[in-house]
């Protein structure tokens, strides 16, 4: 479970970092072609993404079912961390799009660099819980092997 964290996060990561650039440079340049393949490549990463984050979930819930104690709760630890991720997500982007529908042009810039700055934070502490989870679990399962 642990490999499958790193690579939840990884795939995130360079997901997130892909995208970035390619919209980043469709934008400076002002090509609607760029920024469309940025699109696209957000899509297939956010794919990627859920097919690696399924896999964990299968996984978490083995271990949930099979292990005691620290393995266990570790387990439940990255069940819990995938559920309230969406659910911080959903309450991010939500705030955002009420302000940004009400805003000008330069408030909704402002609003939406503080959504990127939340959006950094929110996923360094889903990283950080996930890894604190699949490590209990990993120590759980040394011990007991």
């Amino acid at each position: 479970m642990f490999y499958a964290v790193l690579a939840v996060v990884a795939v995130r990561l360079i997901a997130n970092v892909i995208v970035f650039a390619v919209q980043f440079a469709g934008g400076a340049t002002g090509s609607a072609t760029t920024v469309g393949v940025g699109g696209v490549l957000g899509i297939l990463g956010l794919l990627a993404n859920g097919l690696v984050t399924l896999a964990l979930i299968v996984l978490a819930v083995m271990v949930a079912v099979q292990a005691s104690g620290r393995g266990r709760t570790g387990a439940i630890i990255v069940l819990a961390t995938l559920v309230l991720a969406v659910i911080a997500y959903w309450i991010l982007y939500g705030i955002l799009l009420l302000i940004a529908a009400n805003a000008d042009y330069s408030t909704a810039g402002l609003f939406s660099l503080i959504y990127l700055i939340a959006e950094i934070i929110r996923a360094l502490i889903v990283f950080a819980a996930l890894i604190v989870g699949a490590l209990m679990s990993r120590r759980w399962a040394k011990a007991n092997a």
